[in-house]
């Protein structure tokens, strides 16, 4: 409850909590359309805090796109892409995890 708080407080007084992320590189979701195909890139509000969140304590850390790869080809492709454009890429599997390890934090 107190990180809560912390971070609240941070971004009440306008600067940038340790957990803040930086925005996207201009295109860069139109780029992962690209790779994986339009309907399986989602920007959507519930989507995104879907995949915020696991069983775990932790508040929802919602990342900014979440795409589903239909091939490992695509999966390559989308790595290769995250690491150039500095764009780190968190799995999400069932969301079953207890640790938080799917919030979307840097």
């Amino acid at each position: 409850m107190a990180l809560r708080r912390v971070l609240a407080l941070g971004a009440a007084l306008g600067r940038r909590s340790c957990c803040s992320k930086p925005s996207l590189p201009p295109d860069f979701v139109e780029a992962l359309r690209a790779v994986a195909g339009a309907p399986n890139v989602s920007t959507a509000a519930a989507v995104r805090e879907q995949h915020g969140h696991d069983e775990s304590m932790h508040p929802c850390a919602p990342p900014d796109v979440v795409v589903w790869p239909q091939a490992v080809g695509q999966v390559q492709e989308l790595a290769a892409l995250c690491h150039r454009c500095r764009v780190p890429m968190v799995p999400f599997g069932t969301g079953t995890g207890l640790e938080g390890g799917v919030n979307a934090v840097q």
